[in-house]
């Protein structure tokens, strides 16, 4: 979304990014969106998500930018913090940590579109999402695998600013962490901006 090396130098080589998360909760299972998304079949749910992001961009290794250079795709890998709210049929709070490897494949014209797969833990607080992300388990649980795959878009004229097309998953990743089925799906726009 944010932090490749065009849009760093930009916004005068900041490290930082700071945005919000808002989405909506979709019912099934994470192989099931992205066909769905491409049908118009998804099953959106009263369930909501909105909250701020704060993201660090980590230094490349030496191989990581000798290979960006080469074939002019620039990458960049990240550290990522989100705090979020759940409202509708959950109410609960959530922290998330990712680390967000993102490259930027496409750059028509003045804009840019990046791919960027964050991976991490994500934590709730307050009452389990029990009745939510799994019915079938009233203890709830708290600590589940995260992930945020997002497509994001940038704009020369509008420099450190990035807006992003993003699922925020929380998954027992097939019963690793958490019985197989729990877990959430909530997709939105991540809107960041460099300081």
């Amino acid at each position: 979304m944010c932090c490749c090396a065009g849009a760093a130098s930009a916004a005068g080589d900041s490290d930082w990014s700071a945005g919000v998360f808002v989405g909506q909760a979709v019912k099934g299972n994470l192989s099931d969106i992205l066909p769905r998304a491409f049908t118009g079949k998804l099953d959106f749910q009263t369930a909501y998500a909105s909250g701020v992001l704060l993201r660090y961009e980590l230094a490349k290794p030496g191989w990581l930018s000798d290979w960006s250079q080469r074939h002019g795709w620039p990458l960049s890998s990240s550290l990522e913090f989100g705090a979020l709210q759940m409202s509708g049929l959950t109410h609960n709070t959530e922290l998330d940590l990712d680390w967000r490897p993102a490259i930027t494949f496409w750059q028509p014209g003045r804009f840019q579109i990046e791919t960027a797969w964050g991976i991490g833990l994500s934590h709730s607080f307050g009452k389990p999402w029990s009745d939510y992300e799994d019915p079938e388990h009233p203890q709830g649980y708290k600590t589940l695998f995260h992930m945020t795959p997002e497509l994001a878009l940038r704009n020369e004229d509008l420099p450190g600013w990035s807006l992003g097309l993003r699922l925020h998953h929380r998954s027992g990743i097939y019963g690793t962490v958490a019985p197989r089925k729990v877990g959430s799906n909530h997709v939105g726009l991540a809107l960041m901006r460099q300081f």
